[in-house]
């Protein structure tokens, strides 16, 4: 990959009242429990070089993983991402939420908004957030 690679598991983070999160090593990713729509897990990003990327989301997927929307500083980017899959899946499937333009510290927001029919719960689990320069 060419750009910045942030580890979930290894960024300051805040997560929703009721919630519980927990550092999934087996995985590489920050897991967040206990949650219902509105529900979010915050990730704070170090310092960034001012320009435009593209921001990617690298995810487990899961039976029981549910939809979530990204916001960038409070504000939705790109389309949500559905975290189901018919078994655990690991390695991650990457998801693009669109053209950001950076500078300085961000917060990366993940928001549960809900679940696939098939699912058997609405948690998630992030691996990595990556920044793509477009300039």
């Amino acid at each position: 990959f060419t750009g910045l690679v942030f580890e979930a598991r290894d960024l300051p983070f805040s997560h929703a009242e009721g919630t519980y999160t927990k550092r999934l090593d087996d995985l590489g990713s920050q897991f967040i429990g206990s949650t219902k729509p509105g529900d979010w897990l915050r990730f704070t990003l170090p310092d960034i070089k001012p320009g435009r990327y593209e921001l990617i989301g690298d995810f487990v997927v899961a039976y029981s993983y549910g939809i979530v929307e990204i916001l960038l500083d409070g504000k939705v980017v790109g389309e949500p991402f559905d975290g189901y899959w018919a078994a655990i899946d690991g390695s991650g499937t990457q998801q693009s939420f669109g053209e950001v333009t950076l500078g300085g510290q961000h917060e990366v927001t993940v928001r549960i908004v809900g679940k696939n029919p098939a699912a058997t719960n609405q948690i998630f689990s992030v691996k990595r957030w990556l920044l793509r320069p477009l300039e």
